[in-house]
């Protein structure tokens, strides 16, 4: 169990790092959307059905999140390739999403059930309709917070620091 963990989380490092040094190094969005996922699949194999989900629906839900908050102005990327960022960024989320799966649920299946879904909202509500306004910080701050009174325990706490890391 011990070594199943620290497997995943070297592979969890190895995926950041290199995903970080792709980045710096190939200047290209297009050429970064054919490497990363490769990197990544060779990181994360084998990808089951899941896997292949929870990068899609992330990935999409994401980019949508990232172009109404581009819309108001709160933050721009250098790279306006689509939807006003990189064409690579929706992947990255994607990437975010399994690198956690992968580090935290080795052992376990995790359902999504109804606070999962409450949370979501939360966020998407704190970062659609509030950024760009004075009121963003504050918005975060309780989403937050509703997150929290969610999803406490220590487990849920881990999954909190790593995913700020």
């Amino acid at each position: 169990m011990i070594a199943q963990k620290s497997r995943a989380l070297l592979l969890s490092l190895q995926a950041l790092v290199s995903t970080l040094g792709l980045i710096l190094v190939v200047r290209h969005s297009i050429a970064l959307c054919l490497l990363l996922p490769l990197v990544w699949f060779l990181l994360f194999r084998p990808l089951n059905l899941s896997d292949m989900l929870l990068f899609l629906v992330a990935s999409i839900f994401i980019a949508i999140q990232n172009y109404s908050v581009l819309l108001t102005g709160a933050f721009t990327f250098a790279r306006q390739d689509f939807l006003l960022m990189p064409y690579y960024e929706p992947l990255l989320w994607g990437f975010y999403f399994l690198s956690l799966k992968r580090f935290f649920d080795r052992d376990q299946g995790v359902s999504l059930q109804w606070p999962a879904f409450l949370g979501l909202g939360f966020m998407s509500v704190a970062f659609s309709f509030f950024a760009g306004t004075v009121w963003h910080s504050v918005a975060v701050f309780v989403a937050t917070g509703g997150v929290l009174a969610l999803f406490h325990t220590r487990q849920d706490l881990a999954h909190a620091a790593y995913t700020l890391a």
